[in-house]
């Protein structure tokens, strides 16, 4: 991602707003357009709120903040007192890219989110990594209960990509999640590289 630092220079903006994750290759350019950068963690859900509660505060938008956070923070006590005591089943996240795909750990955003829905990543946090790369055996081995498989872009090439990977590729037929059906895509859509605020 490179965005025309010259258009944002011509807009007079105040501040640009940007996932942390982009900082250490952006925040160079737009000190040069002299422009102030705002990073927000978007690595998880969590990190989106505590962005919210921050930004709320810079801008004077405290009370819609908080209207916000105590929404997010009510729906996690409801959901988890509903599935209290609930089997904790083992999940193994696929990101796909065009024609590969590597495995998410919970410092992902979409990690982060099995976590949060109660379920634990195979890979655990990956040794502080956000994606790993693994072969199928070492996956196998895993045994997880349930495998998703998600986008990083190009969605629809990447479900053929999984689709045919997993057809043609012996080694996922001996996968529990895939002998009893427990394999499902998640939408680009509400799935992405990280957290945002276009939420329904």
């Amino acid at each position: 991602m490179s965005p025309d630092t010259e258009i944002l220079a011509s807009l007079d903006l105040d501040y640009i707003l940007i996932p942390s994750s982009l900082e250490s290759a952006l925040q160079p350019k737009y000190a040069a357009i002299k422009t102030k950068s705002i990073f927000l963690d978007l690595k998880s859900v969590e990190g989106m709120y505590k962005s919210i509660e921050e930004l709320g505060e810079m801008f004077g938008r405290q009370q819609q903040a908080h209207k916000l956070v105590d929404e997010y923070i009510d729906f996690m006590d409801d959901y988890k007192t509903k599935n209290e005591g609930k089997e904790i089943p083992k999940v193994l996240v696929l990101m796909g890219l065009p024609g590969s795909y590597i495995v998410a750990t919970d410092n992902s955003y979409v990690g982060s989110l099995v976590k949060l829905a109660g379920g634990t990543n195979v890979y655990g946090d990956g040794g502080g990594q956000e994606f790993l790369n693994a072969n199928t055996e070492d996956m196998e081995t895993k045994d997880p209960d349930i495998i998703v498989r998600c986008a990083h872009a190009l969605p629809d090439e990447v479900v053929d990509m999984f689709n045919e990977e997993f057809q043609t590729n012996d080694i996922w037929k001996h996968f529990r999640a895939v002998e009893e059906g427990r394999v499902y895509d998640l939408s680009y859509e509400y799935f992405g590289m990280s957290a945002g605020f276009d939420y329904p």
